[in-house]
């Protein structure tokens, strides 16, 4: 698995979390928007997201909300780009003691 990008979380990913396709395996059409399909392995969400160019993103929505609920502030969230037959991305958070 290659990862596409990661975060730390902070209050100011609430509203989404802008992000750089480092695979460069999402669709890269500026303005367009996509949904990509996540998983944690126990939980999957149907982030949307915006192509902003250049191979940046913003993910956000009532998923994305979804997900937070969850989170904690300082968790590490990664993102990984899909994997040959499978339909979804792969989502990995590590928590902060």
């Amino acid at each position: 698995m290659e990862v596409i990008d990661q975060v730390y979380l902070a209050a100011n990913n609430a509203a989404g979390w802008l992000f750089r396709d480092h695979t460069r395996t999402l669709p890269a059409s500026p303005g367009s928007r996509i949904v990509l399909t996540v998983s944690d392995g126990s939980e999957s969400w149907q982030f949307e997201c915006k192509s902003l160019g250049d191979n940046m993103y913003y993910m956000t929505g009532r998923e994305w909300t979804r997900f937070l609920v969850g989170a904690r502030i300082h968790d590490r969230v990664t993102l990984y780009s899909k994997q040959d037959g499978e339909n979804f991305h792969r989502l990995e958070v590590m928590r902060r003691a």
